[in-house]
């Protein structure tokens, strides 16, 4: 997962560069360019560490009771995490290259360049949080996963939870159409909530745990 972390210190690089340019009174001059060097310079040092290692990652051998719980991860479960990267990404996206779009379609109020910024990088940071969904696959265990899926729900009920009190708090300023975003991170923070819930249990249930400890000793005997 470190790999994408360049990736996101260009982004904010082309964001920063992009507001330097188009409103070079929006952010102290000093500061955005000193943002603009710390990113691009963390991305070089990424970029030098993985030349240094080869950009090889440790194969580590699978256990049974490991290959057992990969087995059934890769099919409903990689789904859904698929699904939840695309969600990511998409929305990510949309709010990076068009967020005037998407907030006069919300607010009743006029915009300017700072609502932009703040769109663009909320966007920046969506697209990022695909990560963790996009390395279900390679996780081993249902105790990974639910690690991945928890970080989903607690995302979706804090964007969900300012959703709701930005509505309440500045009714006026937001239009009938705010209410489709709310809709759907309502939907999505519901799926996630489930999601999680529903590991737990199956973590927790006597067949579970009953096989868990049985591969678990036939590994032990092995070594």
């Amino acid at each position: 997962m470190y790999r994408n972390a360049p990736s996101l210190r260009v982004l904010c690089s082309f964001i920063f560069l992009h507001t330097l340019s188009v409103h070079p009174n929006l952010v102290h001059p000093v500061l955005i360019r000193t943002l603009i060097s710390l990113s691009l310079g963390c991305a070089l040092l990424y970029i030098i560490l993985l030349l240094v290692s080869g950009g090889q990652l440790k194969v580590i051998k699978l256990k049974p009771f490991e290959c057992s719980e990969r087995a059934v991860i890769q099919g409903i479960h990689g789904a859904l995490y698929q699904l939840d990267t695309i969600a990511a990404v998409s929305i990510g996206l949309a709010w990076i290259s068009s967020p005037q779009w998407l907030l006069n379609r919300q607010v009743s109020l006029t915009l300017d360049a700072s609502h932009e910024l703040c769109g663009r990088l909320m966007g920046l940071f969506f697209v990022c949080s695909h990560v963790v969904s996009a390395h279900a696959m390679h996780i081993r265990s249902h105790s990974d996963l639910a690690i991945a899926a928890e970080t989903r729900a607690v995302l979706c009920i804090f964007i969900l939870s300012a959703q709701i009190w930005s509505q309440i708090a500045y009714t006026k300023d937001w239009s009938g159409k705010h209410w489709i975003g709310i809709s759907l991170f309502s939907t999505w923070t519901v799926i996630a909530v489930i999601y999680r819930l529903y590991l737990w249990t199956f973590i927790k249930s006597p067949p579970y745990q009953t096989k868990d400890r049985d591969l678990r000793d036939v590994t032990k005997k092995q070594i």
